[in-house]
């Protein structure tokens, strides 16, 4: 007798391919809202649909689907080669995994065609219908499949708890999949009836739409008050310093230049850059500043490390004391340094407004004084020891925040003569935070070229003032280097300064760098930034933004009393503020066209401070007890 349809293995087949494709539905949507892969409900069903038929396909006749591939694969390379286009379309798709493996991990660029886009979204679903496919057809087991949608759903509202809608289909799924865990108790008490699956999982499916639809109507859009997230907040407080004695860190996206079209200074210094016409985010300020997103302070020959960050959170009456230190609030201190603040010092409001979520980054400028952060409790900005500033699991939807920020005016007329005065003064050596500073941003490799230190003493000569060294190595770079985004990658083995110093040119990662280490062979406490400088974006003189052909490179100086200055030593392109031509001091000397190297000099370097303050003292356990009492 003939089988009905509905009790045969193409209706399990066809119901399997449907559960599996709610499952990779409610997996992929999470994936896709988090990392910003727009794509309607409808075109997502589609493609999940269509990749549980393949994938069903696949396991029915395994050979049915690569047949099908090589069948297309063939004509299509062929028509390529006689059209002399096969070099440019392999090339094409080097580009495209490129891409796509930064726009998943760093969260940009944007993609060059809109078809690359597409096509990371139907490549991330069909990796996921294959095991998903699997585990229903295979297994049909509803624990097997409540582990991962646990593991997805749990996280993903714990991030984003407004979006309950992305994980509906995975829930879905477990509903439907329910009947078969019955079936299979049933013949354990009776294993002579013959009993399918599909025709109740088919029943299941208006069932589990139903439950899905009720849960989100009876769901109040606001579930915030479910969570008492202050007393969350401060347990958070205790775990990060527990983890900061340590030596380990949760993770977050930290900012990369990477994403708009460098290459990783983490991984290789250099390289040629392909800028992203990517639009970051929309800022409002009265004059343009550097945006600083990220600093790293180890440098290796090829790339720039950062140690595991110890963070704080911003808000914490907790880490009050770590965050006046790291930001230096007090300095520079005294009648003078409050004079000099005064006198060539701005505080700027800078309204931000990001277009993506994908970074986890909060963007400032010169030194935080504060920030205006609107968002819930669960999502408070943290910073690092380096002073960078961050939201863990990236920014909420449609994220805006605003930043004052203490800014030096260094083209006013005598700060540079200031500066002198200021470094020659006896109450400058009592700064408190110079010894830590100093051991955290002196750091050079061992097998640093010799070359490097020796071009740098040349370059100061007889200048003794520190701030009068560090813009004798800006005037250097920008008057005996040429800007190009078509720079090499060094040969392999060699110092990534040293081949700067060789070939004469390149773009602000260059110049940054070298910049910066150079400044450490001076005993010139310097790190290195990342971030964005801005391009005016209407007429009023204070609206900008921040894109990829505005991402940049620049370094940063510790003078001791004073803080943190910024130098932009790139030529070109970008160039640091001019300085004081009222001050003869800082004028650097013609450099002849070769540049014999000079006698070393002998460089003391500043006292010590006699009272160094370490931001992690424990005294702050019992402050953190008495914020939980």
């Amino acid at each position: 007798m003939k089988k009905r349809f509905w009790t045969s293995p193409g209706a399990l087949l066809i119901v399997d391919g449907l559960i599996a494709a709610l499952f990779t539905l409610g997996f992929a949507r999470p994936l896709f809202f988090s990392r910003s892969l727009d794509l309607s409900w409808a075109g997502s069903f589609a493609a999940c649909l269509l990749a549980a038929g393949l994938v069903s396909l696949l396991c029915l006749r395994w050979w049915i689907v690569p047949a099908l591939l090589l069948l297309s694969l063939l004509p299509a390379t062929y028509i390529l080669s006689q059209l002399e286009l096969l070099q440019d379309t392999v090339r094409q798709i080097i580009n495209w995994f490129s891409w796509a493996g930064q726009r998943l991990v760093l969260g940009g660029p944007e993609p060059e065609q809109a078809s690359w886009l597409i096509g990371l979204q139907l490549l991330l679903i069909l990796i996921i219908s294959l095991p998903v496919y699997l585990l229903v057809h295979k297994a049909a087991r509803f624990w097997i499949l409540a582990i991962p949608v646990l593991l997805t759903v749990i996280p993903f509202l714990l991030r984003f708890p407004t979006a309950i809608s992305q994980v509906l289909p995975a829930l879905a799924g477990l509903i439907v999949l329910l009947p078969a865990t019955l079936i299979r108790h049933v013949k354990k008490q009776h294993p002579a009836e013959d009993l399918p699956r599909a025709p109740l999982q088919w029943l299941a499916l208006p069932v589990a739409i139903i439950s899905v639809l009720a849960g989100q109507l009876i769901t109040p859009a606001d579930t915030s008050h479910w969570r008492q997230q202050d007393w969350i907040n401060r347990l958070y407080d205790l775990r990060d310093f527990w983890q900061n004695q340590q030596g380990v860190s949760r993770s977050w996206q930290a900012f990369d230049l990477a994403t708009a079209g460098y290459s990783s200074t983490q991984t290789r210094l250099g390289g040629p850059v392909r800028l992203s016409e990517q639009v970051y985010f929309d800022v409002d300020t009265v004059k343009p500043v550097l945006l600083r997103g990220t600093t790293r302070t180890i440098y290796t020959g090829s790339s720039w490390q950062s140690p595991v960050h110890q963070v704080y959170r911003l808000n914490s009456p907790l880490w009050r004391l770590a965050r006046r230190q790291i930001f230096v609030e007090d300095m520079p201190a005294g009648s003078d340094g409050r004079a000099f603040v005064e006198q060539f010092g701005e505080t700027l409001t800078i309204n931000i407004r990001p277009r993506t979520r994908l970074q986890s980054a909060l963007f400032s400028a010169g030194k935080l004084q504060t920030i205006q952060w609107n968002e819930p409790d669960d999502q408070q900005p943290y910073f690092t020891i380096d002073g960078d500033l961050f939201v863990f699991g990236g920014l909420p939807s449609r994220p805006a925040y605003t930043v004052e920020a203490f800014v030096w005016q260094r083209d006013r007329l005598g700060f540079a003569r200031t500066m002198r005065e200021m470094a020659s003064a006896p109450q400058r050596t009592r700064d408190p935070y110079w010894t830590a500073i100093r051991d955290r941003n002196l750091q050079l490799p061992d097998d640093l070229p010799e070359i490097i230190g020796q071009t740098a003493r040349q370059i100061i000569g007889d200048e003794t003032d520190p701030y009068g060294q560090a813009v004798l190595l800006v005037a250097y770079f920008q008057q005996e280097f040429l800007y190009t985004l078509d720079a090499e990658f060094p040969p392999d083995g060699m110092d990534f300064i040293a081949h700067l110093l060789q070939e004469g040119q390149g773009y602000c990662v260059h110049f940054a760098t070298a910049m910066a280490v150079m400044a450490r062979t001076l005993d010139l406490p310097a790190r290195y930034v990342e971030g964005f400088a801005l391009s005016e974006a209407g007429l009023s003189g204070q609206r900008w933004q921040a894109t990829g052909r505005t991402a940049h490179a620049w370094c940063e100086i510790y003078f001791q009393g004073v803080g943190w200055l910024t130098f932009d030593p790139t030529p070109a392109a970008y160039s640091d503020p001019e300085e004081d031509p009222d001050d003869p001091d800082v004028e650097p000397e013609p450099e002849p066209t070769e540049k014999p190297l000079r006698p070393s000099l002998t460089i003391s370097p500043p006292p010590e401070a006699t009272t160094p303050v370490n931001p992690l003292n424990w005294l702050v356990l019992p402050a953190g007890l008495l914020l939980l009492a």
